[in-house]
């Protein structure tokens, strides 16, 4: 028999498996209305879709209630190619997504330069057409783990080891402060929104703590099952709903408020139910 030596990162029968990084970077897809597919893809521990590893993005949190807003790389069941889709897909293995590359010629791994398609930016007719721009590159655990982490060396995945009072598993999340100052907001006939919110002691919404005024009439906080933070009454924050006087959009700064510098917006002074609050 012909029996092989592997090298290079290769294994199997005849060395023709390339072994996957525990992490890849997406960039040139193109935009959707509903979200961006680029970014950082990392390996979902334990979980494999035709025999290989699946990744997923962090964009949009880790938790079971938010699996499905993330978007995964994976290689569908019984296919050679690989498939940008969404968490329904990963789950089932199926041969579904918004990206896929042309399969045989890249089987092994996804790192497919030139080779992929996409469903978006096509010309009219097309439900499919050539991604040119885009790239799929091995990602190095330093990258994944950033500025507030070290990485842990793990042949397979990339953990990281948080500092600077930072947690999460990328160690994205800054630990809340006891208090906050809000000030610029626009004043109201019924009441003045700056001001020092303090923590409230044994409250959360949302898993986050939450924060009011000394007098106890206006709270910061968190909504349930939301990436965005309010400033509201009572009433709002004792069921933690999404509903107030002063919000962020969504996705760009859930892990604190005062990641949101400049994204703020309120619903007084404005043509429209928000306007923009850059002060």
């Amino acid at each position: 028999t012909c029996e092989c030596s592997c090298r290079d990162g290769f294994s199997g029968p005849r060395c023709e498996v390339s072994e996957l990084s525990p992490a890849y970077s997406i960039s040139g897809a193109a935009k959707r209305s509903w979200g961006d597919l680029n970014g950082i893809y990392t390996r979902v521990a334990g979980k494999l879709c035709n025999g290989k590893a699946v990744y997923q993005t962090s964009r949009y949190g880790y938790g079971p209630s938010q699996i499905w807003a993330a978007s995964f790389l994976f290689q569908a069941s019984g296919a050679s190619k690989w498939l940008l889709g969404d968490g329904e897909g990963a789950s089932s293995c199926k041969n579904s997504g918004y990206l896929y590359n042309e399969g045989l010629v890249c089987d092994a791994r996804p790192d497919c330069a030139g080779r992929w398609r996409e469903s978006e930016g096509c010309a009219w007719g097309e439900t499919w057409c050539d991604a040119h721009g885009l790239a799929v590159r091995e990602a190095q655990c330093a990258k994944v783990c950033g500025e507030h982490r070290t990485p842990i060396a793990n042949a397979t995945t990339c953990e990281c080891s948080c500092r600077d009072g930072f947690s999460g598993p990328r160690c994205e999340v800054s630990e809340l402060s006891p208090a906050y100052s809000i000030s610029g907001a626009a004043k109201r006939s019924w009441g003045d929104l700056n001001g020092i919110y303090t923590r409230v002691a044994g409250k959360l919404c949302n898993g986050k703590p939450v924060y009011q005024t000394s007098a106890g009439d206006y709270f910061l906080f968190q909504p349930t099952d939301s990436t965005h933070w309010m400033v509201s009454d009572g009433e709002d924050v004792a069921s933690c709903k999404a509903s107030g006087w002063i919000n962020t959009p969504s996705n760009v700064c859930g892990a604190s408020p005062e990641a949101c510098d400049g994204r703020w917006q309120e619903n007084t002074g404005c043509d429209s139910d928000w306007c923009d609050a850059p002060g």
